[in-house]
């Protein structure tokens, strides 16, 4: 996806957290220095979004769609009844 949703996948602080298991607590840069990784993480993610999201504060701006509530039956906890496609509480699940 070329527009601002791939950010989704990774551009927060648990994605930060990954590139640290990924790619070590630090990396040697072309000067030799060893320069920690998260902070070059939170420098991508500052300049790209101004900020340093977490994933639930991308998560709570998806708009489930019914496909994506299939598994999840009438009631189940989290599940906010309001949300367009989402079934309502006590409604019987196909």
């Amino acid at each position: 996806i070329a527009d601002p949703r791939h950010r989704a996948l990774r551009h927060h602080a648990e994605g930060i957290f990954l590139l640290e298991t990924i790619f070590g607590v630090t990396v040697r840069n072309s000067d030799g220095r060893q320069v920690p990784v998260r902070l070059i993480g939170e420098a991508h993610v500052t300049e790209d979004l101004g900020r340093i999201p977490s994933f639930a504060d991308w998560a709570r701006l998806i708009q489930p769609m019914p496909w994506m509530l299939r598994g999840n039956p009438a009631g189940s906890p989290g599940l906010d009844p309001a949300i367009s496609g989402s079934p309502a509480p006590n409604a019987a699940v196909a």
